[in-house]
């Protein structure tokens, strides 16, 4: 039986605003962040949605409940699983900090992602793994159901190839989804089938 997950990315936040490294860094949104939820919002108020789910970073939790106010009797459910890459040392540090102080993980981040780890976090690869699971986990828990997911970039980045079917070295090769984007992904016997990824139409005319 099929079941459908619709990632959304965060709008933006002030950490985006700032281009600091978050991870985990528990930045909020921003006024324009919280405009491009609601676009989002809009985009899926139609939709006939059975369930939602959301990292419990405040950009995520924002973005989720904003993602469902339009669907009465809707809650949203807290899974820590969807949170950003654990950035360590780098948690909060702009990027400029990044590859002055880290240069040579900085530049191996820059060129080889999925296998380079923050310092004192966690790794793409381990992202990857951790994201595929929960997805996974997910899924068949809500089997048939349409599911609404509140997540990060990374995160949606990291499985991009898996639900193609490439490897995981293939991140590199795949686009960073903007703020309040969707990409929805079905799921079926094991089988994971992209129908749109990255979708920002409703975001048309927003500008910071």
């Amino acid at each position: 039986m099929k079941t459908r997950l619709i990632f959304v990315r965060h709008g933006e936040s002030e950490a985006n605003v700032q281009h600091r490294f978050a991870g985990d860094f528990d930045a909020p949104l921003t006024a324009l962040g919280r405009m491009q939820a609601e676009r989002a919002a809009q985009a899926l108020k139609d939709m006939k949605i059975d369930c939602a789910y959301a990292s419990n970073l405040s950009r995520a939790w924002e973005t989720g409940r904003i993602l469902i106010a339009p669907h009465e009797g809707l809650e949203l459910m807290e899974e820590t699983g969807f949170r950003e890459i654990r950035g360590g040392e780098w948690e909060g540090k702009t990027f400029r900090e990044l590859s002055c102080e880290y240069p040579e993980e900085w530049g191996r981040w820059m060129g080889d992602m999925i296998n380079c780890r923050c310092p004192g976090g966690e790794s793409m690869r381990e992202l990857a793994l951790r994201a595929l699971e929960v997805s996974r986990r997910t899924a068949e828990r809500e089997q048939g159901k349409t599911v609404l997911i509140a997540t990060h970039s990374t995160l949606i980045k990291t499985l991009q190839p898996l639900w193609a079917g490439l490897p995981a070295e293939a991140v590199g090769e795949v686009p960073w989804v903007e703020n309040a984007s969707i990409s929805i992904v079905d799921y079926e016997d094991g089988v994971w089938t992209p129908v749109v990824i990255g979708e920002n139409k409703h975001l048309t005319g927003l500008s910071g």
